[in-house]
């Protein structure tokens, strides 16, 4: 009976001795994978990463050729009304030439004629007066639209 006591003694300490063992290598094994799972997350983010500055990348760029775009549209734009602006201003100044020659010339026709002129003339005049002044206001509304796109492109 003494031999069976101490057999069971030394079975017990080396079944101790081997869940004692097998619990860090259970611990290891659960540190391990736990290593490679963060390795897998980390490694994931970074390509997140990547993928976000290169999307970041492709907005910034697509931005630059909108403003680009729209500062081309203003220079035509604005080259436009400024091509309109002179020839209003143009033609504003002959007919107000016009007006004074007609208002110097010795007069054949009668006074109701050379009134008539002068109204058709002056509503000429004010009528290229008032295309000028529209124009202008479309131009700095367009300007001014141009900026609050640039401006909001930006913000972006």
């Amino acid at each position: 009976m003494g031999l069976r006591v101490l057999l069971k003694i030394g079975s017990l300490k080396s079944s101790s001795n081997s869940s004692s063992l097998r619990a860090p290598q259970s611990r290891y094994q659960e540190l391990e994978v736990a290593l490679d799972s963060s390795s897998t997350t980390i490694n994931q983010l970074n390509e997140n990463v990547e993928s976000l500055k290169q999307q970041k990348k492709q907005v910034e760029h697509q931005l630059e050729e909108e403003k680009k775009a729209n500062y081309g549209n203003t220079q035509s734009t604005n080259g436009a009304v400024r091509g309109e602006s002179k020839d209003l201003v143009s033609h504003l100044q002959y007919s107000l030439q016009r007006i004074g020659e007609l208002e110097q010339a010795p007069s054949a026709v009668s006074m109701q004629q050379q009134e008539e002129d002068r109204n058709s003339e002056n509503k000429s005049a004010l009528q290229l007066e008032q295309q000028v002044k529209e124009l202008q206001e479309k131009k700095l509304s367009e300007v001014k639209e141009m900026e609050r796109l640039e401006a909001a492109s930006q913000q972006k």
